[in-house]
């Protein structure tokens, strides 16, 4: 009797009773003559592995018990079974091998329980939970009801609808798949997790890094401190002509080649605005242009006082644009201004205080865009390094006398010694870059960079583990965490790091290790979760080396029954018989 059903008592009688029904029950479906397998009729094999023929009716079944009532868009069911019953046949072969049994009463046992038994294949084992399926390989099937587990008719019923097989089949296809369960069984228990390793493994996924950060882009350098010089752009565009040409080919042919470099503060005043009102909007533009031709800076004014939402954070700048998108009114009045002009002009938006500070046009205005940004990242190395060059000896920051009064004042706040150093040098850390970058960029005779938000700046990031970056925003944030790991307290600082066209400066302000206090506190979780990955690892690497050793030899498949479902047979032949559900 099965150990299922050896207990004490009435609840023993019972099951004694269950079993023996269902023993009944086999004997009668599975005794000569009932209706088991055909084996008179020919074999279609799907494959060969090692001179196993793999049916066409197992593949059938199997595609049924992977797929159940899921599905996952691109997956290839057709391979897929083929894969399984692959993998389970290398693993039944090596079962033989080592002695591993299963026999009906096991697979009466899981049937009573409701279990169905189905290999999934290494390469899906990843998917597993999404396809109903748990990662022992088991799809729960009912067969009966909660008061009678084991019911004839239902079993007969639910094994055709799912499988396409009768029962001895299906009996018969379960011995395989539990010895396939039990032999992976076998290579999961071998798998262990020593307290030393899991430790080990705690410190180095838990460890966290945390560093500030100087990000240098080449369009903030080109938006400030590229000159639209024609001459150089001129000189550019003939090393470069290829690329200018190039972009020439997607330019609109019905259209002039000019671009205006303009500001403007925009005094919303629409048409049906009442006169009052649109009066004010008009003497608060004069105003405004009075101001200007003053001194004041148009950039803060529009920042300030603009009602362009487009311009308005970039300082009122249109950045080189051809203003097809501008009223009529404004474009008039551009091409009729010279480069310096300042002037207002009312349109249907309302009263725009301008000021034209270039004019490109033709080779040079299709060559601008490719030159700003190449000299903008020129620009951005050069300032990136002339700002390490100025931090590189006052970097890690040493607590003397006056620092050491900083550390106190912030004790007495409630910091830890530690803590209070670690403050406190950070902050020293991030005054001591600000003013690099800000003697660095007041040198190189720009405009309107203090109030661009992309303005080169100190940023201290969030601490991180290993599975993070430094970064995350960064173009190769890879980049970046390479070169932080080979920072150290005593050498912090690290750049220019080039990530994608950009540059950046990093300082490590902290690496905290995690305690074995915490390591304690999470230990059986996180054992439990190591223990199952790495188990999991191990029979995904073992299945895997079974089908190394395949090869055109020993392994054989007919390329039909793998091919998409949505694909037909190879020319000339006719696909495999559509399922139920496909037809």
């Amino acid at each position: 009797m099965l150990n299922l059903f050896r207990q004490k008592g009435a609840m023993s009688f019972i099951y004694t009773l269950l079993l023996g029904a269902v023993m009944v029950v086999f004997v009668i479906q599975f005794r000569p003559g009932s209706g088991g397998p055909m084996t008179g009729l020919s074999r279609k094999c799907v494959a060969k592995v090692r001179g196993t023929c793999i049916d066409e009716r197992d593949w059938r079944a199997q595609r049924y018990l992977l797929r159940g009532q899921y599905d996952a868009p691109g997956m290839n069911w057709n391979k897929a079974a083929v894969d399984s019953l692959v993998e389970r046949t290398l693993l039944e072969q090596e079962a033989k091998r080592l002695g591993v049994r299963v026999g009906e009463d096991d697979v009466m046992n899981e049937i009573v329980r409701w279990r169905v038994h189905v290999t999934v294949p290494a390469a899906m084992r990843g998917q597993a939970r999404q396809l109903g399926i748990d990662p022992a390989g088991v799809r729960w099937t009912q067969f009966g009801t909660k008061e009678k587990p084991f019911d004839q008719q239902i079993f007969e019923k639910v094994v055709q609808s799912t499988t396409g097989q009768n029962t001895t089949e299906f009996v018969d296809s379960q011995i395989e798949e539990l010895t396939a369960a039990r032999m992976i069984a076998l290579v999961a228990e071998r798998v262990k997790v020593g307290e030393v390793e899991a430790f080990e493994q705690y410190v180095y996924e838990r460890s966290t890094t945390s560093v500030q950060w100087v990000r240098f882009e080449p369009r903030f350098f080109g938006d400030h401190f590229v000159a639209a010089d024609k001459d150089a752009i001129g000189k550019w565009a003939e090393a470069h002509k290829k690329e200018v040409d190039d972009r020439a080919a997607t330019l609109p042919k019905d259209q002039p080649t000019k671009l205006y470099d303009a500001r403007q503060v925009l005094l919303e005043a629409k048409k049906d605005t009442p006169a009052d009102k649109k009066a004010e909007a008009k003497k608060k533009a004069d105003d405004l242009l009075a101001r200007v031709k003053k001194g004041e800076d148009i950039a803060k004014l529009a920042k300030d006082e603009s009602a362009d939402s487009a311009t308005k954070d970039r300082g009122g700048r249109w950045e080189w644009v051809n203003l097809a998108d501008q009223p009529a009114p404004v474009r008039d009045a551009l091409a009729k201004a010279k480069p310096g002009d300042l002037f207002v002009v009312e349109s249907e938006n309302g009263f725009h205080v301008i000021r034209l500070d270039g004019v490109l046009e033709g080779t040079a205005a299709v060559a601008w865009p490719l030159y700003r940004d190449a000299r903008g990242e020129e620009l951005a190395q050069e300032a990136s390094q002339k700002v390490a060059d100025a931090v590189k000896g006052k970097l890690p920051v040493q607590i003397d006398a006056t620092l050491q009064q900083k550390v106190d004042e912030s004790k007495k706040a409630g910091k830890s010694d530690a803590d209070a150093r670690a403050l406190v040098a950070a902050d020293e850390t991030k005054a001591r870059l600000e003013k690099a970058i800000d003697d660095v960029l007041g040198a190189m005779n720009g405009a309107g960079w203090q109030t661009d938000d992309h303005r080169p700046r100190v940023e201290q990031g969030s601490p991180y583990t290993v599975s993070g970056t430094p970064i995350p925003s960064a173009e190769d944030p890879t980049a970046i965490a390479t070169a932080v790991e080979k920072l150290t307290k005593e050498a912090p600082f690290g750049g220019p790091i080039t990530a994608g066209k950009e540059r950046y400066l990093v300082v490590l302000t902290d690496r905290h290790a995690v305690t074995r206090e915490e390591f304690e506190k999470d230990k059986s979780l996180y054992v439990g979760n190591m223990l199952a990955k790495k188990r999991e690892d191990a029979i995904v690497n073992y299945l895997n080396s079974l089908r190394d050793l395949l090869n055109k030899d020993n392994y054989t498949v007919d390329q039909r029954y793998v091919t998409s479902e949505s694909q037909k047979g190879a020319p000339g032949e006719a696909p495999p018989p559509p399922m139920p559900y496909d037809e």
